[in-house]
């Protein structure tokens, strides 16, 4: 029986929805803004520290990864503070302008780093209020080449070899038992989530952030960034929501019809915010 259990939680540092700003390659301008944890990487602590109270016959520990400035720091913090063990800092100035495939092969090249191939769990939030694209949990799982599961809302039970969660969607859910070594993305499921406690701060101060840079991961300044990365923004604008908008309804349409539909539509809103 595995005694240790190694778990890798991937947090962010996301700004203050009312404060974002663009820079000139319309990425957001992460410097000088009020920034706060993701949400849903809140969640993923939780059901870390869940798994770790459940296993209470192994050692648990809980390493957090955070891939930003080192304004980052704080929330690498405060996951110390709720009861982490191990917290890293990913930064470098090439990183800037990686988009989530890059991002996601970055996190990934930084467990192993770290673990060197010897973790169990690997547990993100499935979605990032600065970006919502839901790309990068699962592109860690590809990287490191481990099963994933997504849209997991609670922790059902705990065995030695696997672990059973309960994954949600609109209108059904699924209960599903995942081995360890696999990668779980975890939405906000409304649970009280855990505050923490002046010991917590106090132990905290005691432990370091380590830092990992380009260089320690083996990467070169054109494989990250905005020169690594395939996709660019071309154009970001706040949503406004107009009712009275014209609404238009297709039915019996073939696969390639509704394709050409879709593509001219596409073609209207880039010719739209281009001019």
């Amino acid at each position: 029986m595995k005694q240790q259990l190694k778990i890798a939680v991937c947090i962010k540092q996301v700004p203050d929805t009312g404060q974002i700003k663009w820079t000139q390659n319309n990425t957001i301008d992460r410097t000088n803004m009020d920034s706060i944890i993701n949400l849903c990487d809140e969640y993923a602590l939780e059901m870390a520290f869940n798994i770790k109270e459940a296993y209470k016959d192994k050692q648990t520990q809980i390493s957090v990864f955070s891939m930003g400035p080192y304004k980052a720091c704080e929330i690498l913090k405060y996951a110390l503070a709720l009861g982490c063990d191990n917290a890293y800092l990913i930064t470098d100035k090439v990183f800037l302008g990686s988009d989530s495939y890059i991002t996601s092969k970055i996190l990934a090249q930084a467990i192993k780093y770290v673990f060197q191939d010897e973790f169990d769990l690997v547990i993100c939030g499935q979605f990032a209020s600065d970006g919502d694209t839901a790309q990068t949990g699962v592109g860690i799982a590809v990287n490191l080449n481990i099963p994933v599961v997504t849209y997991i809302s609670s922790l059902i039970e705990v065995n030695d070899d696997s672990i059973v969660v309960q994954q949600n969607f609109e209108d059904s859910f699924n209960i599903v038992k995942l081995p360890l070594k696999s990668l779980m993305c975890v939405i906000n499921n409304n649970c009280k989530l855990r505050n923490p406690n002046v010991l917590g701060y106090m132990l905290s101060q005691r432990k370091d952030i380590k830092i990992l840079t380009a260089n320690d991961l083996g990467f070169e300044r054109n494989q990250v960034g905005l020169q690594g990365s395939p996709t660019y923004v071309y154009n970001a604008y706040r949503y406004n929501e107009d009712n009275n908008r014209e609404k238009k309804i297709y039915s019996n349409l073939s696969s390639n019809d509704g394709a050409k539909i879709i593509l001219k539509e596409v073609q209207k809103l880039f010719d739209y915010y281009e001019d």
